[in-house]
């Protein structure tokens, strides 16, 4: 019983890491990732993975917001 409710735990927790982020960009447009994007300085760049599963990368200069899908306006939607 106890392992049981240790791996339901172990799901739940690990469920909630691979979120949605919604990237809006500087002319209004939206793209939906499949977990958190990545931001490299050093390069100016956000490297995101797409709804189909693909690696993807955008210029910062084109982005306007990161953010959770389940987040608006200053607080989280459930």
């Amino acid at each position: 019983m106890k392992r049981l409710i240790l791996l339901a735990l172990l799901v739940a927790v690990c469920g909630g890491c691979r979120s949605t982020y919604v990237i809006t960009l500087n002319n209004g447009s939206q793209i939906t990732s499949k977990g958190k994007p990545k931001y490299d300085s050093d390069k100016g760049t956000v490297f995101y993975t797409d709804a189909a599963g693909q690696p993807q990368k955008l210029s910062i200069t084109r982005v306007r917001e990161i953010r959770p899908q389940n987040y608006k306006g200053g607080q989280f939607i459930q």
